[in-house]
């Protein structure tokens, strides 16, 4: 449970749900159902793998020093296995609902995982390339209802992509010495 990282998970099913809410006019119980496995699972995924990548610099912060893989409460290879398998569960719910869902969903996982997460100790523009995966979950909501890329879709997205940057941000200024023991920028 601690791999999957539940707060976090939680506030971006919250943004799912919500995108999905604007977008219906009557709740499909079966297809929010599957949005949400299929959500949860992806970004469980996605938290995980970000955590195998980073075992060495959770390691060093206060803030992550507790997690399962730098306590060795869980292996590396453990952690690696569930999240491929959580992954493929979260792509295969969200295809049952619609190509461009599990295609949305997938390129999100995709993005944080090989793009935010190896550019955090490297350079500050990750906080733009994690903008795109933060943003996509209001986005994926909406689409599982109208199997549609719209103007609403679009705005939803840009409107919660906007507001990664300040998110980020107080993070930062909040942990800086926290990040600075982990080489992060």
């Amino acid at each position: 449970i601690e791999l999957i990282k539940p707060r976090l998970s939680l506030t971006v099913i919250f943004s799912c749900l919500a995108g999905y809410l604007l977008a219906s006019k009557s709740i499909d119980y079966g297809l929010l159902v599957k949005l949400l496995i299929g959500g949860v699972s992806l970004v469980g995924a996605s938290n995980g793998l970000n955590q195998v990548y980073e075992v060495d610099t959770d390691g060093l912060m206060d803030r992550t020093k507790n997690r399962p893989l730098p306590t060795r409460r869980i292996s590396i290879q453990a952690a690696f296995i569930f999240s491929l398998i959580l992954g493929f569960i979260g792509i295969f719910f969200l295809s049952m609902i619609n190509f461009r869902c599990a295609f949305f969903g997938g390129l999100s996982s995709l993005i944080y995982v090989i793009g935010y997460t190896p550019l955090k100790t490297s350079t500050p523009l990750s906080g733009f390339i994690g903008a795109f995966p933060g943003a996509m979950p209001f986005m994926l909501g909406w689409v599982a209802v109208s199997n549609q890329f719209t103007l609403e879709t679009g705005i939803l997205f840009a409107i919660q992509f906007l507001w990664q940057f300040p998110h980020f941000w107080s993070i930062a200024w909040i942990r800086f010495k926290d990040y600075q023991k982990a080489g992060i920028q």
